[in-house]
């Protein structure tokens, strides 16, 4: 297994079409690669956690005004990493790999060297099972990669748009140029309704693999981004209704602890991390008083999740990873959010205030001091306003404010104090869609997105 793995590795690099060299592409895959001998050994490739639940992006987050990294530090980041905190129109200059890119294509070769080899075997529940999972890490993959590549998703447009190269092979010499918006996004959606529907429930508790809460977790998030928000609410009311997760209620939490949250906590649905690079830090990218500020004093958030250093910093502390290492998986705090939001968005707001007083009486030392204002717009603001607050550090917040964008009643340019000066970057700016990475575009013929 160890030198299949080795295999994999080597061809992902191919797949990926950025760190190898023209001539890979003209190479047979080794006869070796296709010498799994049972359906465990598929299984162990998901469970590859180092690949599949590990690396989420980083970028979206490192571009977030909610951050500060010290001027003095940017100088130590790689170029990708100082200019995404700069929002520059070059990001790479010419610098390789990128990987928010190359990881998450790398899940989509594991996930399609799984679906491929599948069909050599029997169907019976565990091979139903695994190509569930499969399917879901595409999705997962392609879920974020659409968030940092493409544009937001409007519905008027997405037909016309550019999305994402969609690989459905495992073939290295498979190199599919791009689809609309719309197509990327509707096989997102396919993937999770075939994951769903060949899911069987025989795997436990282990939250590295996505059981059918993860499932239609991930589908409520993908129809959240669509401005689909009765399909968005379906699912989220699904779970809501038939999960063992339960929320953490933080009032009986301790606040003076180093990691306030336990790994894999009960309010865990499906486990994830974001990939570490120097700027993502937690002794680097430090939080702006003006967010932390954001934050009511009754709001228990305000001390599980940061510290206040010796040297007047502010700093996360609040990961569900347990560690300094940031946590970006799916938790039914963040399907509770889901679920207030898509209510007000469709004239349901007594509804959307009982899942939010609901979710808030976890998070708060007492709510009755909170006034919530009954108009669908303040009431929306109000849910976002806690989404931003409860999912800092997540990998969210990128894709939020791409669909915030959208709306005129929501959209409003970020800011950033740089050396003295403030820089603003408006809303619907081209920056909020990342380039491909150069090589990618160079080998592939990919057309390249316009900054």
């Amino acid at each position: 297994m160890n030198r299949y793995l080795i295999l994999l590795n080597i061809y992902a690099c191919c797949f990926i079409v950025s760190s190898c060299s023209s001539e890979w592409l003209d190479k047979k895959p080794d006869q070796k690669i296709a010498m799994i001998t049972s359906i465990d050994d598929l299984q162990a490739l998901l469970d590859n956690h180092g690949v599949m639940n590990s690396n989420t992006p980083y970028m979206g987050e490192l571009s977030l005004p909610y951050y500060t990294i010290k001027e003095g530090e940017l100088e130590q980041l790689s170029t990708p990493d100082r200019n995404t905190y700069m929002w520059k129109n070059d990001l790479y200059e010419g610098y390789d790999p990128i990987v928010d890119w190359d990881w998450n294509y790398r899940k989509i070769f594991y996930a399609n060297v799984v679906l491929h080899e599948l069909d050599r075997f029997p169907v019976d529940d565990v091979s139903k099972n695994t190509r569930s999972a499969a399917l879901f890490f595409r999705a997962w993959a392609n879920y974020h990669l659409v968030q940092l590549f493409c544009q937001g998703f409007d519905r008027t447009t997405a037909h016309s748009v550019l999305g994402l190269p969609i690989k459905t092979t495992a073939d290295i010499h498979d190199i599919p140029q791009r689809s609309s918006l719309l197509e990327t996004y509707q096989h997102i959606v396919d993937d999770l309704q075939e994951s769903l529907y060949h899911h069987v429930d025989i795997q436990g508790s282990n939250l590295i693999r996505p059981n059918a809460s993860a499932i239609r977790a991930l589908l409520s998030k993908v129809f959240l981004l669509m401005g689909d928000y009765e399909k968005s609410l379906h699912q989220a009311e699904a779970i809501i209704k038939n999960t063992n997760a339960a929320l953490l209620d933080y009032k009986q939490l301790d606040e003076t602890a180093k990691y306030p949250f336990s790994l894999f906590n009960n309010e865990v649905i499906f486990h994830a991390s974001i990939l570490p690079t120097n700027a993502m830090t937690v002794s680097r990218l430090l939080i702006n008083q003006e967010f932390y500020d954001s934050y009511d004093d009754f709001d228990l958030r305000k001390k599980l999740f940061f510290r206040h250093e010796g040297d007047g910093t502010l700093r996360f502390k609040g990961s569900y990873c347990e560690s300094d290492e940031y946590f970006s998986g799916i938790t039914l705090g963040e399907i509770y959010l889901i679920a207030a939001e898509c209510n007000v968005r469709i004239g349901k707001g007594d509804k959307g205030v009982e899942f939010l007083m609901d979710f808030l009486r976890k998070r708060y030392e007492r709510v009755d001091q909170l006034q919530l204002r009954t108009d669908k717009l303040a009431l929306l603001k109000a849910v976002i306003e806690e989404r931003k607050k409860e999912l800092v550090l997540r990998g969210l917040g990128w894709g939020d404010l791409k669909r915030y964008n959208l709306e005129e009643d929501l959209a409003m340019p970020i800011v950033r104090s740089l050396s003295g000066q403030i820089i603003e970057m408006p809303a619907n700016d081209n920056r909020y869609t990342m380039p491909i990475p150069e090589k990618v575009v160079k080998l592939s013929g990919l057309v390249q997105n316009i900054r």
